[in-house]
Parts: C-alpha cells; sequence; structure tokens
C-alpha cells in the first residue's frame, strides 16, 4: 500500500490525499485514503508517500521507422 499521495489515475479524478492498493502485481485500489480504510491485511508493507505524486506507467507508442 502507497498512502499519503497525490494520486493520479488518468482516467479522470486526481485524489490529492489518496492512496493506491496492490495485491499480487495488481492495482486492487487507487483512490482516496478513506477507501483504504480496513486495509492491509497484516504483514503487508505500508509506503508513505509524503504528498508525492503516485502515476500510471506512460507508454510511448510513437516510432520513426526510418530511426
Amino acid at each position: 500500500m502507497i498512502r499519503n499521495a497525490c494520486v493520479i489515475t488518468g482516467e479522470g479524478p486526481v485524489f490529492a490525499n489518496g492512496c493506491v492498493c496492490i495485491k499480487n502485481g495488481l492495482v486492487e485500489y487507487a483512490g482516496d485514503n478513506e477507501g483504504c480504510s480496513g486495509r492491509p491485511p497484516g504483514g503487508a508493507m505500508v509506503l508513505d508517500a509524503g504528498g508525492r505524486y503516485v502515476l500510471p506507467g506512460f507508454i510511448n507508442p510513437h516510432m520513426h521507422f526510418y530511426g
């Protein structure tokens, strides 16, 4: 779990005080900190982002064949 982050999902809203929950390598939840209540299960790693940004991975499919 990554807590206390500015979460930008790329799908609309920006969560200024948000969290991201990851389970088995997949994003289970991305939203406000209140949605993370009851998580994580015992023994899970929790990272405090300290207000830093969490963004989705960006892929640039742009290519020049002549390059």
